[in-house]
């Protein structure tokens, strides 16, 4: 375990780590959409948080990620250019308790390549 990171640090590690597993998941023989979608929401959601944490900003312990972005867009309006993200919220617990889906694998990868894009212009904002 890695010490004294800031919680930032710990939030945009985890959120790589989501991603990661994400890509890894998709590329598998046992691809299971809900799984990578889970973990592009898990990703998504933890960077968020982490810009939010960097700028002093106490969040709400939610998973909404428009709520969320909404927090982002107060302090830096560009967030409105990652917008498509708040649609991986169903995708935090509605989806892993609720119903199943089914989306083509080439869908997924998609979201998985949109998320990726989201990580990467929060990480250029902190």
């Amino acid at each position: 375990m890695i010490k004294n990171l800031e919680h930032k640090e710990i939030l945009l590690a985890k959120a790589k780590e989501d991603l990661k597993a994400a890509g890894d998941l998709a590329r598998s023989k046992e691809f299971s959409e809900e799984i990578v979608l889970f973990h592009c929401q898990q990703a998504a959601e933890k960077a968020l948080k982490a810009y939010l944490d960097s700028k002093g900003t106490i969040y709400p312990k939610i998973h909404d990620l428009e709520a969320l972005l909404s927090l982002c867009i107060e302090k830096d309006p560009a967030f409105a250019d990652i917008q498509f993200i708040t649609s991986l919220t169903p995708y935090a617990i509605e989806i892993r308790y609720d119903e199943f889906i089914e989306l083509p694998k080439d869908e997924v990868l998609e979201i998985l390549k949109q998320t990726e894009t989201a990580l990467n212009f929060i990480l250029g904002k902190l």
